[in-house]
Protein backbone atom coordinates (compact mmCIF):
# COMPACT_ATOMS: atom_id res chain seq x y z
CA UNK A 1 0.00 0.00 0.00
CA UNK A 2 2.82 2.30 0.76
CA UNK A 3 3.78 2.65 -3.42
CA UNK A 4 0.11 3.94 -3.72
CA UNK A 5 -0.54 5.61 -0.34
CA UNK A 6 -3.59 7.63 0.07
CA UNK A 7 -3.75 10.78 2.04
CA UNK A 8 -5.10 10.97 5.63
CA UNK A 9 -7.60 14.05 5.65
CA UNK A 10 -7.85 15.76 8.69
CA UNK A 11 -10.07 18.52 9.38
CA UNK A 12 -9.85 19.95 13.35
CA UNK A 13 -11.71 23.19 15.03
CA UNK A 14 -13.79 24.26 17.29
CA UNK A 15 -17.33 23.47 17.93
CA UNK A 16 -19.48 25.70 15.22
CA UNK A 17 -16.06 25.69 12.57
CA UNK A 18 -18.65 23.84 9.95
CA UNK A 19 -15.71 20.94 10.37
CA UNK A 20 -18.92 18.28 9.81
CA UNK A 21 -20.59 20.09 7.22
CA UNK A 22 -17.22 20.41 5.41
CA UNK A 23 -15.93 16.77 5.63
CA UNK A 24 -19.86 15.75 4.44
CA UNK A 25 -19.12 17.64 1.12
CA UNK A 26 -15.41 16.26 0.77
CA UNK A 27 -16.18 12.86 1.65
CA UNK A 28 -19.44 13.11 -1.65
CA UNK A 29 -16.78 14.56 -3.80
CA UNK A 30 -14.34 12.43 -3.04
CA UNK A 31 -16.72 9.20 -2.63
CA UNK A 32 -15.09 8.35 1.04
CA UNK A 33 -16.12 8.33 4.45
CA UNK A 34 -15.99 9.74 8.10
CA UNK A 35 -14.30 9.09 11.16
CA UNK A 36 -15.19 11.32 13.87
CA UNK A 37 -12.46 12.51 16.50
CA UNK A 38 -15.16 13.42 18.63
CA UNK A 39 -15.18 11.48 22.60
CA UNK A 40 -18.97 12.08 23.44
CA UNK A 41 -20.32 11.66 19.63
CA UNK A 42 -19.84 7.88 20.81
CA UNK A 43 -22.59 7.41 23.09
CA UNK A 44 -26.49 7.24 21.91
CA UNK A 45 -28.85 9.83 22.92
CA UNK A 46 -26.14 12.51 23.24
CA UNK A 47 -27.55 14.48 20.54
CA UNK A 48 -27.59 18.03 22.19
CA UNK A 49 -24.86 20.05 22.99
CA UNK A 50 -22.64 17.55 20.86
CA UNK A 51 -22.88 19.09 17.42
CA UNK A 52 -23.32 15.78 16.27
CA UNK A 53 -24.29 14.85 12.56
CA UNK A 54 -28.29 13.91 12.20
CA UNK A 55 -29.49 10.70 10.57
CA UNK A 56 -30.18 12.12 7.44
CA UNK A 57 -26.35 13.23 7.41
CA UNK A 58 -24.90 9.72 8.27
CA UNK A 59 -27.13 8.17 4.92
CA UNK A 60 -25.55 10.31 2.79
CA UNK A 61 -21.65 10.04 4.14
CA UNK A 62 -21.09 6.71 6.66
CA UNK A 63 -19.73 7.97 9.87
CA UNK A 64 -17.95 5.63 12.48
CA UNK A 65 -17.78 5.24 15.27
CA UNK A 66 -20.99 7.62 16.31
CA UNK A 67 -23.64 6.13 18.45
CA UNK A 68 -21.75 3.07 19.27
CA UNK A 69 -22.53 2.94 23.31
CA UNK A 70 -24.84 3.44 25.87
CA UNK A 71 -24.09 6.46 28.26
CA UNK A 72 -22.92 4.45 30.81
CA UNK A 73 -20.12 2.91 28.68
CA UNK A 74 -16.58 4.05 28.61
CA UNK A 75 -14.72 4.86 25.96
CA UNK A 76 -11.05 5.99 25.99
CA UNK A 77 -8.14 7.15 23.74
CA UNK A 78 -7.41 3.69 23.29
CA UNK A 79 -11.01 2.63 22.57
CA UNK A 80 -10.33 5.35 20.00
CA UNK A 81 -7.40 4.56 18.25
CA UNK A 82 -8.18 1.00 17.89
CA UNK A 83 -11.66 1.63 16.22
CA UNK A 84 -10.36 4.19 14.01
CA UNK A 85 -7.54 2.16 12.92
CA UNK A 86 -9.68 -0.57 12.30
CA UNK A 87 -11.73 2.00 9.87
CA UNK A 88 -8.66 3.85 8.19
CA UNK A 89 -7.77 0.02 7.21
CA UNK A 90 -10.75 -0.58 5.67
CA UNK A 91 -11.47 2.45 3.80
CA UNK A 92 -7.74 2.31 2.53
CA UNK A 93 -8.27 -1.23 1.46
CA UNK A 94 -11.06 0.06 -0.53
CA UNK A 95 -9.06 3.01 -2.34
CA UNK A 96 -10.72 5.92 -0.43
CA UNK A 97 -8.94 8.54 1.90
CA UNK A 98 -10.23 8.61 5.19
CA UNK A 99 -11.27 11.62 6.36
CA UNK A 100 -11.07 12.45 10.27
CA UNK A 101 -12.69 15.03 11.98
CA UNK A 102 -13.27 16.41 15.50
CA UNK A 103 -12.84 18.30 18.08
CA UNK A 104 -11.25 15.96 20.47
CA UNK A 105 -7.40 16.68 19.99
CA UNK A 106 -6.18 14.21 22.16
CA UNK A 107 -8.37 11.55 19.60
CA UNK A 108 -6.43 13.27 16.27
CA UNK A 109 -2.88 13.59 18.56
CA UNK A 110 -2.96 9.39 19.32
CA UNK A 111 -4.17 8.39 15.80
CA UNK A 112 -1.46 10.30 14.18
CA UNK A 113 1.72 11.01 15.89
CA UNK A 114 1.51 6.93 17.32
CA UNK A 115 1.27 9.35 20.88
CA UNK A 116 0.49 6.16 23.74
CA UNK A 117 -0.85 7.65 26.64
CA UNK A 118 -3.76 5.32 25.40
CA UNK A 119 -2.88 2.64 27.58
CA UNK A 120 -5.62 -0.08 27.46
CA UNK A 121 -5.90 -0.54 31.51
CA UNK A 122 -6.08 -3.97 33.16
CA UNK A 123 -9.85 -4.46 34.20
CA UNK A 124 -8.58 -5.69 37.59
CA UNK A 125 -6.47 -2.60 37.94
CA UNK A 126 -9.62 -0.36 37.32
CA UNK A 127 -11.63 -2.18 39.33
CA UNK A 128 -8.75 -1.55 42.81
CA UNK A 129 -8.22 1.89 41.67
CA UNK A 130 -12.40 2.47 41.83
CA UNK A 131 -12.56 0.88 45.27
CA UNK A 132 -9.77 2.81 46.88
CA UNK A 133 -11.45 6.39 45.45
CA UNK A 134 -14.45 4.76 47.00
CA UNK A 135 -12.62 3.26 50.47
CA UNK A 136 -10.42 6.67 50.82
CA UNK A 137 -12.54 9.17 48.92
CA UNK A 138 -11.32 11.21 46.34
CA UNK A 139 -9.43 13.85 48.44
CA UNK A 140 -6.93 10.84 49.84
CA UNK A 141 -6.25 9.71 46.22
CA UNK A 142 -5.70 12.75 44.65
CA UNK A 143 -2.78 12.98 47.27
CA UNK A 144 -1.40 10.29 45.97
CA UNK A 145 -1.72 11.05 42.47
CA UNK A 146 -0.03 14.42 43.38
CA UNK A 147 3.36 12.06 45.25
CA UNK A 148 3.37 10.15 42.10
CA UNK A 149 2.72 12.17 38.97
CA UNK A 150 2.79 16.31 40.47
CA UNK A 151 2.47 17.35 37.05
CA UNK A 152 -0.46 15.83 36.14
CA UNK A 153 -1.88 16.95 40.47
CA UNK A 154 -1.86 20.36 39.17
CA UNK A 155 -3.84 19.88 36.10
CA UNK A 156 -6.73 17.58 37.27
CA UNK A 157 -8.74 19.16 39.83
CA UNK A 158 -9.17 17.51 42.83
CA UNK A 159 -13.30 16.57 42.36
CA UNK A 160 -12.57 15.34 38.52
CA UNK A 161 -12.75 11.67 39.36
CA UNK A 162 -12.40 9.63 35.83
CA UNK A 163 -9.36 12.23 34.98
CA UNK A 164 -7.81 10.90 38.70
CA UNK A 165 -8.64 7.45 37.91
CA UNK A 166 -7.24 7.33 34.48
CA UNK A 167 -3.67 8.77 35.76
CA UNK A 168 -3.71 6.58 38.88
CA UNK A 169 -4.64 3.67 36.62
CA UNK A 170 -2.13 4.36 34.08
CA UNK A 171 0.41 4.70 36.57
CA UNK A 172 0.16 1.58 37.98
CA UNK A 173 -0.12 -0.40 35.11
CA UNK A 174 2.97 0.93 33.45
CA UNK A 175 5.15 2.48 36.40
CA UNK A 176 5.17 5.63 34.15
CA UNK A 177 3.29 8.98 35.42
CA UNK A 178 0.62 9.53 33.37
CA UNK A 179 2.19 13.35 32.48
CA UNK A 180 5.52 11.53 31.13
CA UNK A 181 3.53 9.86 28.11
CA UNK A 182 3.39 12.75 25.78
CA UNK A 183 6.96 13.52 26.72
CA UNK A 184 7.53 10.16 25.64
CA UNK A 185 6.30 9.82 22.40
CA UNK A 186 8.14 10.30 18.57
CA UNK A 187 7.14 13.60 16.44
CA UNK A 188 4.27 13.06 14.31
CA UNK A 189 4.24 9.73 11.96
CA UNK A 190 1.58 9.56 9.50
CA UNK A 191 1.97 6.00 8.11
CA UNK A 192 -0.15 3.64 9.93
CA UNK A 193 0.17 0.25 10.43
CA UNK A 194 -1.97 -1.73 7.67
Amino acid sequence: WKKFMLPLIILAGATTSNKSDTAIELAEKINSEIISADSMQVYKYFNIGTAKVTPAERVRVPHHPIDILEPDQEFSAFDFKTKALAHTRELLSQGKAPIITGGTGLYIKVLCESYDCAVQINPEIKKQVQADIQSKGLTEIHKELQQIDPNSAKRIPSLDTQRIERAISVYRQTGVPFSEFSKMQPKANYEFPI
